[in-house]
């Protein structure tokens, strides 16, 4: 449910009038179904009031409406990010070579876990790159901190994916070969 800015006060400014302005904007029907605790933010030096666009209605929608939310994600960052098609074709790879030299339960939990990390970390890179992007489109220096941050967090997770890779199936190959 998206909210709107509607009326702003300093930070010294009464919460409960800043409440009362905003309930007295909405209608009856619309104040029954909003509660006051949803109205408020903080934002730098001042209080914010919102009020939230459309249906008040509170309750929560089905699970299976979230998981399609997920899927529906997950599947535009595989189709628009260029390293979350890298991540996943080396997950294939991965796999493949796992079959191949049929690598021990423990190695195939290490492997797993290390693609969903590496594949999560650049979902949530995607994520903030997005509200960056969408929050400001000028070069802002704490802009360009977050966005370098998350794309460093999934460097680390990569390396050390590939490190461990490493461990797991160098051994694998020179038993193998020699």
């Amino acid at each position: 449910m998206p909210f709107v800015p509607n009326i702003v006060y300093n930070k010294t400014a009464d919460r409960y009038a800043c409440r009362d302005a905003v309930f007295s904007s909405l209608t009856q029907n619309s104040r029954d179904r909003c509660p006051a605790d949803r109205i408020f933010s903080t934002h730098g030096p001042k209080l914010i009031c919102f009020i939230p666009e459309g249906d008040f209605n509170m309750k929560k929608a089905p699970i299976t409406d979230s998981f399609r939310y997920a899927f529906a994600g997950l599947f535009a960052t595989i189709r628009s990010e260029r390293n979350m098609k890298i991540h996943c074709f080396m997950a294939v790879c991965v796999a493949i070579a796992g079959l191949i030299f049929r690598i021990q339960p423990y190695e195939w939990l290490v492997c797993i876990t290390l693609f969903g990390l590496v594949m999560g970390l650049e979902t949530v890179n995607t994520a903030i790159e997005a509200v960056v992007d969408l929050v400001t489109e000028e070069k802002r220096p704490l802009a360009k901190k977050a966005k370098d941050a998350a794309a460093g967090a999934v460097l680390i997770a990569a390396i050390m994916a590939a490190g461990a890779g490493l461990l797991i199936f160098v051994p694998k190959l020179f038993d193998l070969l020699f």
